[in-house]
């Protein structure tokens, strides 16, 4: 072991007999005389060295291609007393610990390579491997093969996912192989797959994984059965309800099923499916609701034995995840009834062990989401058990016994810390308790608003502010900083911003959180610190900050970019001691993470001062102007960001008052438009956006001259690249903002709106294409010839932000009116212009088409309103279009039509009114009538008719024109 603890701290004085040390350890890993323990010390030394010294095992031409034979060998090495896997099939124990195995130390190591070599290093030798052992008639290498793509698909995620589809290849058969292990091991790999690869596997391979796995749910082995379910958890949890719509009635079928089956760890993983499968599918998984709580209601109401409580613990899981899927109205007097078998059930848990406390924490935060405001009166019971785990003090022992020590190393929920020849032992369940609590009480805080303040002095004084500083246990602190926002929004919701109650708690409490920001020792914590104090300054509002707290603000942050720069400095001399070609360590790649993650933290909490206090914040701002001018020059690109970023802010919130710092925000703008860095441009175009509209005459010629340089940024190459697009974005925006704010200062002003028109689409930032667009619809209301001479273009750069949904409301509104002005002044023909543009943007804009083509249309009679808003609220929204009227528009419309008419499931339903005096008409379209409408002609009698869409699109227009008599 010592040489294996000398690879840890000092692997590079191997360098020159590593090779030699690799065949040595080689042999003796592959070497079936020596006894286990002996070969597994020899992978562990090998294994050590890839975590500590990747570079040095990439370099040596054996290390990788032996070690990963030597491994998939140990893999093999299962189930050697039970060929047929009888003993193995009938264990109730399916946690069973065999870590100590050679196939697990096989598979860890494999693991372990992957995530340390990458799969470009990793995967070419074990693929030599793998489709042979897939084949072979050794049931172990099956079984070997498909545990090593579990193994290494996280660690090799990113080449394997281009080659998904040949790793299905491999891996699906053996959903049907005669070996139970082999199944075993199948569904093992595409539920470890499900998650390595989420997103990818659910969208692009649903049809080939789910219509394989499900089935595997009826295998006669209880343990298959029990892992299939396991692995559907892992594929459902990441998919969206559309995707898991068309395999549901199979698939719930199939699980209650399950529920039947007398093993109790099939139930409990059955029912832990069901729940996640609910969540994922959403109101859809109303379907079943009936048939499924009545069962669960029936599991929590038998007697609390104690061989049943995990199982009854599922139910509750699963019961309330299965509320917060179908909602409040769904559930009606059923949501009463499980609050009440909750509480039940909590007043009867006395042993510290039983596994329903865990559960039922959670599953009360479910409940809180379903009732809202409902749950209020449920607190009284919840709070008192949940107060007594947020306020537990930490379990901390000081060990210097050999023996105590050894005692608390088998137990488990202990952490040893060696310090100075002895160990403090740390009680982890107790502060793991702790640690879901605080984040519980954050969800009633969140869910209650008012309803909550009541005990949100206690929770603050007594849990969250103490929290900050509970340097026992990270997440406690990360939790606590999580809290504190969302108490203060909840009292001030009951009591008022401006209330005497509301300001005594900001004031103890910003000086909390102020403290902590120079306290807080860990750089990933002290990032969410600080996310703490922007997020409680955001609620708190204007002026929310006193001189004192602003300079103590500036303090801590002084203090930490001093610290940063330290360790910046120190990276740059570990890396220039480094060989060529060596890379920095994993430590070290995740330091360089923390620090970005804690610069863009305190970049939006100086942000959120200035949004809130702006000019009264540059005396305080002015002390750091050194660190900006250092790090507006530095050759690192995430500090150039952090300065541009916060200049942006210095201009966009003090407006003419920052031309006071002109000669320190000039040149880091102009040098940060020729950036290389895309983010930088971004950060430069946006900020010089914000001086033509924010920064009045002083910044104006500055804003006109900068024009030639954003019209560059729009015309470098890969400019719409996505690492580009939204530089490309900022620019496009910013030089409309300076023609709408700034244009008696920009020469041929003509021209430069005509050159204007070609930077766009704005598809990608949310923040820049208002501004863009409504530039936009201003040249289209006044017909300007740049508009005008370039019409159809101009109409297809709208229909691709409404696609991409970079406009909402009012200014979507306001676009789409020009839009049809447009088509009217220019003579276009808009269904010509729709038919041109491809099928998903026909798909996704029909609401454009529809506005386009309606004329004469005024605001609904406030009856037939009324009625419609009674029918279906909470589903309707109403639009108040300018030129066009009101427009309901319903989501997922399941409940019967007024007046009696039924229909399948719709997409949306648009209720226009008078056209042309027809009366009103309603039309149905969406993916989901699959272009079937109806239109209605009332007011004169009803009479319907129907027809069949091409499309969606064309469905919700025909319904328009059964209506309009067309």
């Amino acid at each position: 072991m010592a040489i294996i603890e000398l690879a840890e701290v000092a692997s590079r004085m191997f360098k020159n007999v590593f090779g030699d040390l690799v065949q040595l350890s080689i042999s003796m890993i592959q070497d079936t005389n020596l006894d286990d323990q002996a070969r597994q010390n020899a992978l562990e030394l090998m294994a050590t060295f890839a975590d500590y010294n990747p570079t040095m095992c990439k370099k040596d031409p054996n290390y990788t291609e032996q070690m990963v034979t030597q491994c998939l060998s140990l893999m093999t090495d299962v189930g050697a007393d039970d060929d047929d896997a009888e003993e193995w099939n009938a264990s109730e124990d399916v946690d069973f610990d065999e870590s100590d195995s050679n196939h697990v130390a096989g598979e860890q190591t494999m693991d372990r390579l992957a995530n340390k070599l990458g799969g470009q290093i990793l995967l070419p030798p074990t693929f030599t491997w793998l489709p042979r052992m897939i084949q072979s008639l050794s049931w172990r290498d099956r079984h070997a093969a498909l545990m090593a793509i579990s193994a290494i698909s996280e660690g090799c995620q990113e080449i394997m996912e281009g080659e998904l589809d040949k790793v299905l290849d491999l891996v699906v058969p053996a959903l049907q192989d005669p070996h139970p292990r082999v199944r075993w091991a199948g569904c093992n790999a595409l539920g470890q797959m499900s998650t390595d690869f989420k997103g990818t596997m659910q969208t692009k391979y649903h049809g080939i994984v789910l219509p394989a796995l499900i089935p595997v749910l009826g295998a006669p082995e209880p343990r298959v059965q029990s892992h299939a379910a396991a692995a559907l958890v892992n594929f459902c949890e990441e998919a969206e309800k559309e995707t898991l719509e068309p395999y549901l009635d199979t698939l719930v079928e199939r699980l209650m099923h399950l529920l039947q089956n007398q093993k109790r760890f099939v139930q409990e993983q059955a029912l832990s499916t069901i729940a996640t499968v609910a969540d994922s599918a959403g109101s859809t998984f109303g379907k079943w609701y009936g048939n499924l709580m009545p069962l669960l209601f029936n599991v929590l109401q038998q007697p609390n034995e104690r061989e049943l409580r995990l199982l009854r613990a599922k139910a509750m899981e699963c019961a309330t995840l299965i509320a917060l899927a179908v909602g409040k109205e769904r559930m009606n007097q059923d949501a009463i009834q499980l609050v009440n078998i909750l509480g039940h059930v909590q007043s009867n848990i006395v042993d510290e062990d039983d596994p329903q406390e865990s559960y039922l924490l959670h599953c009360w935060g479910r409940m809180c989401r379903v009732l809202g405001q409902d749950f209020v009166p449920y607190l009284q019971a919840v709070m008192p058990p949940l107060m007594k785990l947020a306020t537990a003090k930490a379990d901390v022992q000081l060990l210097d016994d050999e023996e105590n020590v050894a005692q608390i190393e088998q137990e488990e929920g202990w952490e040893l810390v060696p310090l100075k020849g002895k160990y403090i032992g740390i009680k982890t369940s107790t502060l793991d308790d702790k640690f879901m609590a605080v984040e519980l009480l954050t969800v009633y805080a969140q869910n209650l608003d008012g309803g909550f303040a009541p005990y949100v002095a206690e929770v603050m004084n007594t849990v969250a502010v103490p929290g900050l500083a509970f340097f026992f246990h990270d997440p406690v602190r990360v939790a606590s900083a999580k809290a504190v926002p969302q108490l203060l929004a909840s009292f001030k919701a009951a009591h008022g911003r401006d209330s005497v109650q509301y300001n005594q708690l900001w004031e103890a409490t910003i000086a909390k959180v102020l403290e902590v920001l120079e306290t807080e020792p860990a750089i990933e914590t002290l990032a969410e610190m600080y996310q703490c104090f922007y997020e409680s300054v955001e609620v708190s509002g204007k002026d929310c900050l006193s001189n004192d707290h602003m300079a103590i603000f500036i303090s801590s942050a002084e203090t930490v970019l001093k610290d940063y720069q330290v360790r910046v400095q120190k990276r740059a001399e570990e890396a220039n001691e480094r060989e060529d070609g060596d890379e920095p360590d994993e430590e070290t790649q995740f330091a360089i993470e923390d620090d970005q993650t804690l610069l863009s933290d305190m970049n939006k909490a100086f942000h959120t001062i200035f949004k809130n206090q702006g000019q009264s914040f540059l005396p305080h701002w002015e002390r750091l102007l050194n660190y900006y001018d250092l790090f507006v020059s530095n050759q690192d690109d995430t500090q150039r960001q952090w300065a541009l970023c916060i200049l942006d802010d210095v201009l966009e919130f003090c407006g003419p008052a920052s031309w006071n710092y002109h000669s320190h925000i000039v040149q880091p703008l102009i040098a940060g438009m020729r950036d290389n860095a895309p983010a930088n441009r971004q950060a430069a175009c946006y900020g010089v956006g914000v001086a033509a509209h924010k920064g009045g005459d002083a910044w104006a010629e500055f804003a006109s001259g900068s024009l030639p340089m954003l019209f560059e940024v729009t015309q470098r190459p890969n400019a719409r690249s996505d690492d580009d697009a939204f530089a490309t974005e900022n620019a496009c925006a910013s030089i409309a903002k300076d023609l709408h704010y700034n244009n008696t200062k920009v020469q041929n002003v003509q021209d430069v709106v005509t050159a204007w028109i070609e930077t766009l689409p704005v598809v990608n930032d949310e923040e820049a294409a208002p501004y863009a667009y409504s530039f936009l619809a201003e040249l289209i209301e006044r017909q300007n010839p740049a508009v005008m001479s370039q019409a159809a273009r101009c109409f297809t750069f709208v229909a691709q932000a409404l696609e991409a949904e970079t406009l909402q409301g009012n200014m979507a509104q306001r676009i789409v009116g020009a839009a049809r002005k447009l088509v009217q002044t220019a003579g276009l023909d808009a269904n010509q212009l729709l038919a041109g543009l491809p099928p998903d943007t026909q798909q996704t804009i029909p609401e454009l088409k529809n506005r386009v083509l309606l004329r004469n249309t005024r605001v609904l009679d406030v009856q037939v309103r009324n009625t419609l808003v009674a029918a279906y609220e909470p589903d309707a929204a109403l639009v108040q279009v300018d030129g066009v009227g009101e427009i309901f528009l319903f989501e997922d419309v399941e409940a019967p039509l007024f007046l009696g008419r039924r229909f399948p499931r719709f997409g949306r339903l648009v209720v226009f009114e008078d056209f042309g005096g027809a009366g009103y008409g309603v039309g149905f379209f969406g993916e989901e009538t699959r272009g079937f409408v109806v239109g209605f002609l009332f007011g004169r009698g009803w009479r319907t008719a129907g027809g069949v869409g091409a499309s969606a699109l064309d469905a919700g227009v025909a319904a328009v024109g059964f209506v309009l008599g067309w």
